[in-house]
Parts: C-alpha cells; structure tokens; sequence
C-alpha cells in the first residue's frame, strides 16, 4: 500500500494501529512526476488490503493521499499486472483551501525534486506531448546515450513510460506509427518488433505476460475486472498487426498447450460463455443463453476449434448433450409443460420455413434418429422426421453394433412407436440369433405382455411373423436366470402356445419344489377339474366305456408331450414330473386336499376310498 504525507511519523502512527509495518520507503509515483508516495510495507498482507480500507473512514484528513495497494516492490522492479488493476483505491482530491497546518502540497513538493534534473523534467513533457521527433532532437542535443541516464531512486523513465496512461500507441499521431516503423527499419529485430506488437497496449502486454507465467486464474481475473463483467473473451487483443491465436501457435513464443487450449476455447464470447457452462454442468443457463442468443453451436467452431471436443473432455451425459440439437428451440425434451400438439406443429412450420432434410444435419458427431429419446418424444414429431429420411437411410440405419428396434423396446417406446418401427422397416425376426438381444426377450423380461402380444400377433410383417416358440425353452431359461420369470409370463405363454414342455425344461433339478415349478404343476398337469371327474367316477361307481376312459385320459396327456428325446431321460424334470409315480403323488394329495374339505358323511368314504383311486391313477396313466 502506498500513501504520501510529508510527515511520515504521522502516517506511520496510523498504519501501525491497522497492522505492525515493516518499513516505509519514500518514493515517486510512476504515474506522475508531480507526486510522491510512501511504499508501505506491512508483515501480513491482509494487513494491508485492511489498510485501503479504513483509511477513507480515518478521523485523520487523509483525502490528499492518493493510496494503492499492490503486492509487487517498486523499488525491485517487480509487478502483478492482476493486483495492480484489482487493487488501486483512488482517494478524493484535496481542496487545496482545506490543507492542515504542517503539511506541505505534494504537488509542491514533487515540482521542486523535479527540477533537480532539469533533463528529466523536459522529457517528461515531451513524452506527455507524444512528440517521438522532438524527443530524438532531444536526446542528440543534450548528448543523453541513454535515458538510463536521467533515473535517480526516485524515478525511471522505463516504468514512467509502460504506465497505463502513457503507454506504447499513445507515441503515435498523424506522422509516425511505431509499428511500422519497426517494420521499415532494418536496424530492429524481429523479436524487438513482435515484443512492440505482443505489448502495444497496456491490456495486451498484461496478458501477454500472464501467459507467459501460465497463469489462467489471474488471467481469468484481470479479464473480469477489465471488462466489468464476468466476459473473457481474447479476440478482443487482436488488432490489424496481432492476432492472439497465431501469438500462441507460434513456437517462438513457447506457450504452454494447455495455456493455448484456454485460449482458443475462450476467443470469443460466445464460445466463452458456453464453455463455462458446459464445464459446469450448468445446463439450465446454457439452454437460457443458447434461446436468448439463437445461437447455432456450429458457429463456435474454426479450424483450430471443435465444441465437441470439449464435450468429451468434460465427460457431460447424453441428457446434457443434448442442447446441441439443431431444433432444440422447436422440439425440447425438458420442456416439459409444452404441448406436444403445438410442438409437433411448430417443428413442422420450421421445417417447411427452413427447407430442412434431416438426413442432412447429419454429421461425423450427431444423428438425429440415434438422437430421438424414443421413452420422451411424441410419436407424432419421431414419425414426421422418420418419414423425412429417404429409404436408403431407413434401410441403412441398421448396423452391426445397432438396432433401432431393440434400441427402442429398451428405452421402453410407446406401443405404437414399436409398430411404426417394425413396419416402416420390414423386419425379419428370425436374424435376432441372441436370445437375449431379441425383442421378444426384451419385452418379457420387462413384462410388458402388451408389447409381447403386439409383436406376436402383427400380420404386416414384410419378411416373417415372429413366432413365440422360435427359441424353445432357451427365452424362459434366461427369464428364470434373470429372476424375471413369474406367474403373470407364465399364464400369458401358456395362453399363447408356448409349449408346456419348453416351459418345464427351463428349470433345473433344483428348481422342482420351487414355487413356480409348483405353480405350473398345479395349474397346467394336476388340474382341479380332472381330478374332481375321477374322485366323482369313483364315488358314484360311473361306468365308462373304454372309448371314453381313454378320450379323457388323452385329453389330459394332450398337455404335455414326453417325447422330447434326449431330454425324456431319467434325470430329466420333465421325466420326473411326469412319471406315474409322481403324478399319482400329486393327484392323491390334490384329491386329498379337495376331499378334507368336503363336509358330510360323504368325506368319510372318499377318504377310505382314496387309496384305490391312487392305484386307479397309476393304472390310468400307464
């Protein structure tokens, strides 16, 4: 922090109760030669930042002082260009009626030491002047080598000079530029040229100097502060002589990558800005900003940049990518208060308008059917841009490593969105190998029977219907695999054709007592009516013909089919589950169950008759 006051004791009092200081140095200010500073120096730097502060609510009249703080030394030549923006506090001027007794004007002062060196004080004004002729006649007529010469530990001609009011373009007028005077003189070097170009402008040579250090945070925060606003945008250094993109590409001038890549991704505002909110995850004001500013992201892009990139570096999900659709204003999937109606009518205005071809928006980056999140959109809007797509790209749209059908029945598509797709392509079921890649796989593995119904019943197939015993007992061995076979698929395949003994072969040895197992038992081999005949023949003493005995019995075989060879072996479930052993078990202790809960004298015989009516099975049934 600086501060002026002839009477030093004064002000070191006053910047002792704030913090202990250091040492204070007595010294021009480079702005001007007609004021003086106090270098103060305090042992902790938040010491003096609370300095800068309190000094304006002083009971002492410090309003002549003009006051800075900055972390550099001037006296060691060294300076932070941030701190030196962020920090300076300028203090009203003093009415000149209103000085206290004791103290001298600081102006009267800093005329006084000027004159000191009267070559100094002359080529001060010649410089505020901008006149680089009268300055060169001069240096010749004074015989002064260098200006060197001129600085004492009070001034330097060189810091004078590079200060922000006096800083390079400002030697320039009507009759002289000093860049292309670099440039026509053989005398200058090329790198003294670039370094007067790189530096023109106090901004410029800033910068040019952060990013030398690499130092982005501090760049990032002088660039704030510049503008006055949160913007960061390099384009702004450039001029007809400089360009800040070819500055970093060139290997002279040894910028970091990653300093270049900060560069190039923060050219422009609007680059800039979407940036920043990708890396944020910021999506709500990257969609704000995008709306406010109809902003295409193709136009972010040059050849030394690609918006894509940075997607990928900060590993945003496919929700959050999906701004970078071009009808993203017409068709917004978060919205989700809009209509679909007038959605889907918008997108079709805009299209028309536009004389858009969605197979032509298609780049190496998107494609506007794997971009269609078949769970949210209306079936109307995905329908309308399917059918603007010629029939090479419908028929292409398939690869090896993608299937929109599968890729829809997984994203759980309305019903009708399936039925679209499979007709719009003439699908041919029996290509699906992979049982667990199949649609019908799919479907039941997430239970919806309505989906499963729909693809086994549709009749406008262009190539083949799909069938529900195309992968025998393998889909229900996957579903019990998956834990995600129940009662419900069951009764639905049983309903549909699907092949009892496929059903029974699903499961395993150990799965017998299992209650499924049990279930398909008790529902589809031991049915309650079959029994209840043979316990109401028995009782009633009902003669049958041999034609009618082995009607029924045929009808109930009928169920079941045990020839499957070589699964019909004996450590096979279908084998166990059918033999007549296991089945006369079964069917004595269902018929017991039904008999005890029977009342009556009439339950008392049927139990002691249920041992003949055991054998009576077993005899049936060979």
């Amino acid at each position: 922090m600086t501060g002026t006051s002839v009477n030093e004791e004064i002000l070191l009092q006053v910047l002792n109760d704030i913090g202990p200081v250091k040492n204070i140095k007595i010294g021009p200010d480079t702005n001007s030669i007609l004021r003086n500073h106090a270098y103060v120096k305090y042992y902790f730097k938040e010491d003096g930042e609370r300095a800068i502060e309190q000094l304006d609510r002083s009971s002492i009249d410090f309003s002549f002082i003009t006051a800075r703080w900055a972390i550099y030394d001037p006296f060691k030549k060294k300076r932070n260009p941030i701190e030196h923006k962020k920090k300076i506090k300028k203090i009203k001027k003093i009415n000149k009626t209103d000085i206290p007794t004791g103290y001298i004007i600081s102006e009267m002062q800093e005329y006084v030491n000027s004159l000191f060196d009267i070559r100094k004080h002359d080529i001060i004004e010649i410089i505020n002047k901008k006149n680089l002729n009268e300055l060169k006649i001069y240096k010749d007529n004074n015989n002064i080598k260098e200006f060197s010469e001129i600085n004492n530990k009070y001034f330097n001609i060189q810091e004078y000079c590079c200060v922000e009011d006096n800083q390079v373009p400002n030697i320039d007028d009507d009759y002289f530029n000093i860049i292309e005077y670099c440039r026509s003189n053989k005398n200058i070097p090329e790198w003294m040229t670039n370094f007067i170009i790189s530096h023109y402008t106090q901004k410029r040579y800033d910068i040019i100097e952060l990013i030398r250090m690499k130092k982005i945070k501090e760049i990032i925060e002088y660039m704030k502060y510049e503008n006055e606003n949160d913007d960061i945008e390099f384009i702004s250094l450039n001029d007809e002589n400089f360009d800040i993109v070819e500055f970093c590409k060139d290997k002279n001038n040894k910028v970091a990558d990653y300093m270049k890549d900060f560069i190039l991704s923060h050219l422009t505002q609007s680059r800039s800005k979407v940036v920043e909110f990708l890396r944020e995850n910021n999506y709500i004001e990257l969609k704000r900003y995008t709306k406010e500013n109809k902003l295409e992201f193709k136009t972010l892009n040059d050849e030394d940049f690609n918006i894509y990139n940075i997607i990928v570096t900060v590993k945003i999900t496919r929700r959050e990518r999906s701004i970078f659709d071009d009808i993203i204003i017409v068709n917004d999937r978060y919205n989700d208060d809009e209509d679909d109606e007038k959605t889907f009518d918008d997108l079709v205005k805009f299209v028309k308008d536009n004389n858009i071809k969605f197979k032509n928006i298609n780049d190496e980056n998107f494609d506007i059917i794997e971009y269609l999140d078949l769970k949210n959109k209306s079936t109307e809007i995905t329908n309308f841009i399917f059918k603007q797509f010629d029939e090479k790209r419908s028929k292409d749209l398939n690869d090896k490593s993608f299937d929109i059908l599968t890729y829809a029945i997984n994203f759980k598509a309305s019903n009708d969105m399936i039925n679209f797709i499979i007709n719009q392509r003439g699908y041919d079921f029996s290509k699906y190998n992979s049982v667990e890649n199949s649609p019908l796989y799919l479907a039941l593995y997430q239970e919806n029977l309505s989906l499963v119904d729909l693809l086994i019943r549709n009749r406008t197939y262009e190539i083949s219907k799909l069938n529900i015993n195309q992968y025998n007992s393998k889909i229900t061995k996957k579903l019990i695999n998956k834990n995600k076979l129940n009662k419900k698929i069951i009764k639905y395949l049983m309903n549909h054709g699907y092949k009892l003994e496929y059903l029974i072969n699903s499961f395993g040895m150990n799965d017998i007592n299992s209650d499924l197992y049990q279930y398909i038992l008790k529902n589809y081999i031991f049915d309650n009516t079959f029994i209840l005949y043979l316990i109401n023949v028995r009782k009633n003493q009902i003669r049958l013909s041999t034609i009618e005995l082995f009607d029924k019995i045929k009808n109930e075989k009928r169920k079941y089919n045990t020839s499957l060879s070589p699964m019909n072996t004996s450590l096979s479930p279908m084998y166990i589950s059918l033999s007549p052993m296991r089945l006369s078990e079964y069917y004595s202790n269902r018929a017991f169950n039904i008999i005890n809960s029977i009342e009556g004298t009439g339950r008392n015989f049927l139990i002691i008759s249920l041992e003949l009516f055991q054998n009576i099975i077993i005899n049936i049934l060979q």
